[in-house]
């Protein structure tokens, strides 16, 4: 009796073929999360490397710097001014209707000029940088901020 050509097929077939392995050949062999090994085993993934831009944390941003406090006043006719922000500012006029004229040099970011009377007088600041703000009278204490040839105070 003659074996059938389909039979030595299949014997050729399973002598040539490569045994089979126990495990996976490619992750979707796995369940979960785990991967194929090179080795034919499922095993859990390894964690990644943490990124170069997560191992530096950028930086708190710096709190806004605190005003100064308004000096108080020693009497009602001394004029305090404070500078908020460091400028490019030497000192003060006061100059009112009534003919009254004094300056003051800042110092520690502070001008004082006592004797400005009770009425509507205008407040120049002098040096490189000029600017103006009125009206102001004595018996007050201005926090001032330069923008410009314009001063703002409060």
């Amino acid at each position: 009796m003659r074996p059938s050509r389909a039979f030595l097929l299949a014997a050729c077939a399973l002598v040539f073929a490569r045994p089979a392995k126990a495990g996976c050949t490619r992750d979707t062999d796995c369940k979960g999360e785990r991967v194929c090994s090179p080795e034919g085993q499922c095993v859990d993934p390894l964690p990644c490397p943490p990124c170069p831009c997560e191992q530096a944390a950028p930086p708190a941003p710096a709190p806004p710097p605190k005003p100064p406090e308004r000096p108080k006043v020693p009497d009602a006719t001394t004029l305090i001014v404070t500078l908020i922000e460091e400028a490019p500012t030497t000192g003060i006029e006061v100059v009112c209707p009534s003919g009254f004229r004094e300056r003051a040099t800042f110092e520690g970011g502070v001008a004082r000029v006592a004797g400005v009377p009770a009425e509507a007088c205008a407040l120049n600041f002098k040096g490189p940088l000029t600017a103006r703000f009125q009206p102001v009278k004595g018996g007050q204490s201005l926090l001032c901020r330069l923008q410009g040839a314009t001063a703002v105070c409060e």
